[in-house]
């Protein structure tokens, strides 16, 4: 019974680093500075939305 209790709170601590870890991956402001170094992308300084006609 020790050992389970022991694996359930190493499973349980790994699980909230991995949900923390996801929430820093998945931040908008780390997706922007990653999208801009590794792949070059930049916001267009002047562009047009067309909203489609249905």
């Amino acid at each position: 019974m020790q050992l389970e209790r022991v694996e359930r709170d190493k499973l349980s601590t790994e699980w909230a680093q991995l949900q923390l870890e996801e929430s820093a991956w998945a931040n908008p402001d780390r997706v922007a500075q990653v999208v801009r170094r590794e792949l070059s992308m930049v916001q267009p300084r002047n562009y047009v939305v067309l909203e489609s006609q249905r």
